[in-house]
Parts: structure tokens; C-alpha cells; sequence
């Protein structure tokens, strides 16, 4: 059983009301370290709302635009023309796969990021928001006290598969090295003083 839910987005903006591309969910145990099943979603119009705000910003537009970014950029334009949803039917399925599935805990790689575009992008399409502000997790957190707690950084315990910037890849990552931080932190006996 999975306890956890890794959230990843790939946008178009560092605000709240960023322009969402994707929406990527992977489950994950931090017990067993079993992953689970995932979701990866395209939005097409990138999850605009009726022009109700911009959601773009010129520093990240150029970003997406300068190689290595761009062949990432590249896989996100093919899955949004493979399986493009309108922002309002991606946020039904995501909500769903975390109906189905109840994790206690989401997490994503940041406090305000992630989670609190999503938050943003449910609460602009009338919908409710399918967790709890107390369930909400932060994988920095849980990194950095690894690292002080254990003196080892977990995020160089685990490598990257995939493509950098892909959403779904991002997310398993992420989840991947939070079992990890979790796996230290259990295993790490204080020293006698």
C-alpha cells in the first residue's frame, strides 16, 4: 500500500498562477519504499482559465527556450499533442487517481510551489481541493534534515532516470530519494556522548 502521493508540475511561471503544462502523481511507500502507480497529464492551453490571468513570465518562458530545457520542452509538447486534456478534465482525473487510491501525505519538491499552483488552479476552476492543508509535505524539509541528522545527503544516494524536466520523471525522483531521507533518518544511530 502506498501512504504517499508525489506531485510534480512542469509550468510556465514561478507564481501561484503559473500556466500549468503538466501534472505529474507517482505513489509511494516511505516504509517499504515501493512505488506505485502514477499519472502524467498534458494540459492543453496549459492550463489557462477563460484569460482570468496570465500565468506566464518572460524569465521562465526563456529558460523553457535555451537548450538543455528545450528538448524537454520538446516531450512535453508531444504529450500534450498525444493526450491533450483541457485543464478542467485533468484536474477531474487527478482527483480521482487520489480518490481511488487515499494517500495520507503530499508531498512536492518545495513548500510553495507545486502544491500551492494546484491549489490555486482547483480553487479557479470551482473545484474542491482533494487533500488537507496538514497532509500537505515538503521534500526540502525532509532533505535537509537528513543531511544535518545523518551528515549524508540523500538526493546523492538515489540517480536520476529519464529525461530532467519531464514531469513524471521529476516526481519518481523525488519520491525516490524522500524513501531515502526516510531510510537514514530510521538507520541513523545518534553517536554516544
Amino acid at each position: 500500500m502506498q501512504d504517499s502521493l508525489m506531485l510534480d508540475l512542469e509550468t510556465l511561471s514561478t507564481r501561484k498562477n503559473a500556466r500549468v503544462m503538466t501534472i505529474a502523481a507517482v505513489l509511494f511507500n516511505t516504509h517499504t519504499g515501493q512505488i506505485g502507480d502514477t499519472m502524467h497529464l498534458g494540459l492543453h492551453r496549459y492550463g489557462r482559465i477563460n484569460g482570468q490571468y496570465d500565468g506566464v513570465d518572460d524569465e521562465t518562458l526563456a529558460w523553457w527556450l535555451s537548450p538543455p530545457q528545450a528538448v524537454a520542452l520538446k516531450r512535453i509538447t508531444a504529450l500534450i499533442q498525444k493526450q491533450p486534456y483541457a485543464p478542467h478534465r485533468a484536474l477531474e482525473k487527478l482527483a480521482a487517481f487520489i480518490a481511488k487510491h487515499q494517500p495520507v501525505t503530499f508531498w512536492s519538491n518545495g513548500a510553495s510551489f507545486d502544491l500551492a499552483i494546484l491549489d490555486n488552479l482547483f480553487t479557479a476552476h470551482g473545484m474542491s481541493i482533494p487533500w488537507r492543508f496538514w497532509q500537505e509535505r515538503d521534500t526540502r524539509t525532509i532533505v535537509d534534515a537528513a543531511r544535518q541528522i545523518t551528515g549524508s545527503d540523500p538526493k546523492k544516494h538515489v540517480i536520476f532516470e529519464g529525461q530532467p524536466h519531464d514531469a513524471l520523471n521529476d516526481a519518481r525522483y523525488q519520491a525516490r530519494y524522500v524513501i531515502q531521507a526516510y531510510k537514514q533518518l530510521r538507520e541513523h544511530q545518534p553517536c554516544a556522548a
